[in-house]
């Protein structure tokens, strides 16, 4: 359990900086979207996105199919929703 927080997503992020926030966030809000489009509507370097990327994918927050980049929802199959956003 984490005490404090609603949820084990709330835990891991709550461990991340501003900009590993900012980015879950912007995946989040645009599913489907690319490394390079979060770097541009961020401003961040190729590099900087390159390296959250791959934390958030390690902690499992966040998946990557076919370089587009979808967060998971916690309680849900991952590759079960990644496959209904592709149909979708």
């Amino acid at each position: 359990t984490n005490p404090g927080f609603g949820s084990s997503i709330d835990g891991k992020l709550a461990l991340f900086g501003e900009t590993q926030r900012a980015v879950y966030q912007y995946i989040q809000d645009n599913p489907r979207c690319t490394q390079a489009g979060i770097g541009h509507t961020l401003n961040k370097s190729k590099g900087q996105i390159s390296e959250v990327i791959g934390k958030l994918i390690e902690k499992e927050l966040i998946l990557k199919k076919d370089g587009l980049l979808i967060f998971t929802q916690q309680g849900v199959n991952p590759v079960n929703y990644v496959n209904s956003l592709m149909r979708g």
